[in-house]
């Protein structure tokens, strides 16, 4: 999992309903004493999306993806 800057949010990899197929990124945060059901990101696509991280300075966060060389590329 990739940890937000001040903890207050958590991404992570699952193979679960509701995502797009394979595995994919959701993003969970806290709520009192408890936290969120994971939330799957609009990114995710019938390929696999894993390995959330955050840039060295904590404003980007990088995945990998299976889903081929170019694909879904955004900015």
């Amino acid at each position: 999992p990739a940890i937000g800057p001040d903890g207050g949010v958590v991404f992570q990899a699952y193979g679960r309903a509701g995502g797009a197929g394979g595995e994919d990124l959701f993003v969970t945060w806290p709520i009192g004493s408890r936290w969120t059901d994971p939330i799957p990101l609009p990114l995710n696509t019938a390929a696999n999306e894993y390995m959330p991280t955050f840039s060295p300075d904590r404003t980007l966060l990088f995945f990998a993806s299976d889903r081929g060389l170019g694909e879904g590329r955004t900015r």
